[in-house]
């Protein structure tokens, strides 16, 4: 499997070292953090690059760049994305998601999926599939050669690249690792090394 976080780097780079390495899955290393009742999950996402014969790929809206954006929350909660509208008031819509609708749509899939999987007995180690694989647009070294159409008289015999095209990557998904829990108003972090870390919500 290849690893490596998507934040602060270029994906193209990374996405090119995943086609590279030649490896069926690309585990996202950033850490998307969840709270599910009192407690606290880290998510990450899977890509893979061979999905089953009997599975149809949900094709998005959804741009890495703005994918990566799901990464700015401290943690995230389905009634933070789902039903958010009932947080509202008049004078303070401070509680709608600050992401766009694509990737709000794919929250909604993720967190639906995650409500009806999340207590099967898993290690860390498994992947948690999606019924189907959802895609991201993203762009590899392979996007960004070969612009321009050619033709023979008015035939077109080879259709280049276009600027900005983008591939799909479709996210399988997902490994859960329980991070932390909360406690009378505080959240106990549990970290790599088995301690506990307390902190005031």
């Amino acid at each position: 499997m290849f690893e490596s976080t998507i934040l602060d780097v270029s994906t193209i780079k990374v996405l090119d070292k995943y086609i590279q390495s030649k490896e069926q899955y690309f585990l996202i290393t950033d850490d998307f953090n969840i709270l599910c009742g009192d407690k606290i999950y880290n998510i990450y996402f899977v890509i893979s690059n061979k999905i089953p014969v009997d599975k149809k790929i949900v094709k998005t809206n959804v741009t890495m760049t703005e994918f990566k954006k799901i990464y700015n929350s401290h943690f995230n909660s389905s009634e933070r994305i789902s039903d958010y509208k009932n947080t509202l008031s008049e004078t303070d819509r401070t509680k709608v998601p600050k992401c766009s609708m694509p990737v709000f749509d794919f929250l909604e899939m993720f967190f639906e999926h995650f409500e009806k999987h999340n207590e099967e007995i898993h290690s860390e180690d498994d992947i948690i599939f999606f019924d189907n694989p959802i895609s991201i647009n993203a762009q590899s070294s392979n996007n960004r050669t070969g612009y321009g159409n050619e033709y023979y008289y008015d035939t077109l015999i080879y259709e280049g690249t276009k600027y900005g095209e983008t591939s799909e990557f479709p996210i399988v998904g997902y490994q859960i690792c329980k991070a932390g829990e909360v406690h009378n108003n505080s959240i106990r972090w549990t970290t790599q090394d088995g301690y506990i870390h307390i902190q005031s919500m």
